[in-house]
């Protein structure tokens, strides 16, 4: 599989069909995907159907309803054959005993395709269902990467759209990206990310953060599961200065770092050679857009990827992959700290954009930082950051 992203390009569809009512293949225009770069052809009129429970997948379709056009991306162990059936099992297609998946050559590569009635949204439809295999994902390499395309009806129109169906399937073509297209510099990554969290005159007046919520814990194949939240209080200082004061059943527990020092006490036993976190340090610093190589001095672009539908630009830290960055290259907001940690949920606090969610994931589950409440320059002394005496 190429280290770059594979483009979907619908080319210009055929001659429309020789049916008087049917809208499709007329004064066409480009539909694309904000981020997997897909696009397709279809009427000028067309408009997006918002899909707010899942932005990754793409969806277009005329002004009646008549016909929708579906994107998305996705990686599994199953082989493409074996994944289109079971998409299929979930949209309740009617298939019929031993059918199996028709191969099909589309874009000059070999795709996996289904032409069945079906149910979308509580109504029968008649839909096109593919899918094209792009070999192992880069991401996670014993999965497969996926594209699936999907175009429906309603099944009683079905013989009116269907050969402007074929022809919006038969026009898929897949071309890589130029492959000398460069990346951008580290320091265009940094700019565009302190632009899109507010610009640096916005942040630069942020002197202190104070965080309050809950610290969720949810291990489902645990034997009893885990399910738990915690509150937590979080007291921030440019530049790096922070205390965490985290509540659980077995007590309270404090972590600190006052610039020179990192700390812990649990109980009446105080370590002051804590491990010290720069990607959490980072996230509760105030200041943090500006001040990303001072907390990660060896930070390098490495290319790119794409993770649960999103193309970001990745960034080494250090000499651990499992330590990388990524940047949405549609937002120019940092999504992931690592590879088990993502933000999520970016809300404007004080002309800042802020992730109000941590998710770390973890063996048998996750925990999940949920911010309630984000202050700014709160006054805070120093004392406070100190390690605790005796």
């Amino acid at each position: 599989m190429t280290t770059l992203p594979l483009l979907l390009a619908l080319s210009a569809l055929a001659a429309p069909p020789q049916m008087i009512a049917d809208p499709v293949g007329q004064d066409l225009r480009v539909y694309q995907h904000p981020s997997l770069s897909i696009q397709f052809e279809a009427l000028r009129n067309w408009s997006r159907v918002p899909r707010p429970e899942d932005e990754t997948i793409y969806e277009v379709a005329d002004p009646t309803s008549d016909v929708h056009v579906v994107l998305w991306y996705t990686t599994t162990e199953q082989d493409g054959r074996k994944y289109l059936v079971k998409m299929a099992s979930m949209k309740d297609v009617m298939l019929k005993e031993g059918q199996r998946a028709i191969s099909r050559r589309i874009g000059g590569q070999d795709a996996w395709v289904l032409n069945l009635p079906g149910k979308e949204r509580g109504s029968r439809v008649r839909m096109l269902l593919a899918v094209i295999p792009h070999g192992k994902s880069e991401e996670w390499p014993k999965e497969n990467a996926l594209y699936i395309i999907q175009i429906w009806c309603p099944e009683e129109d079905y013989q009116t759209y269907r050969q402007s169906m074929e022809d919006i399937l038969s026009s898929v073509e897949i071309t890589e990206r130029d492959q000398q297209e460069p990346l951008p510099t580290l320091q265009e990554i940094l700019d565009r990310h302190i632009e899109a969290v507010g610009g640096r005159d916005a942040i630069a007046k942020l002197t202190t953060r104070v965080m309050t919520g809950r610290l969720v814990t949810d291990l489902p194949t645990r034997q009893p599961p885990v399910h738990e939240a915690n509150g937590f209080w979080i007291y921030a200082k440019a530049p790096g200065k922070y205390l965490v004061i985290q509540q659980s059943a077995f007590g309270t527990r404090r972590e600190g770092y006052d610039g020179e020092t990192c700390w812990s006490r649990a109980g009446a036993e105080v370590a002051l050679d804590a491990h010290y976190d720069r990607r959490f340090a980072w996230l509760v610093d105030p200041q943090n857009a500006l001040r990303m190589r001072e907390y990660f001095p060896d930070m390098n672009v490495t290319g790119t990827a794409t993770l649960d539908g999103r193309l970001l630009y990745r960034v080494d830290i250090d000499d651990d992959p499992s330590h990388t960055l990524h940047f949405d290259v549609e937002t120019g907001l940092l999504t992931r700290l690592g590879y088990n940690r993502e933000l999520h949920d970016y809300r404007e606090v004080d002309g800042v954009l802020v992730p109000f969610s941590m998710a770390i994931s973890r063996k048998g589950g996750s925990s999940t930082y949920v911010f309630d409440e984000i202050e700014h320059n709160v006054p805070i002394e120093d004392a406070r950051f100190a390690p605790p005496i005796g």
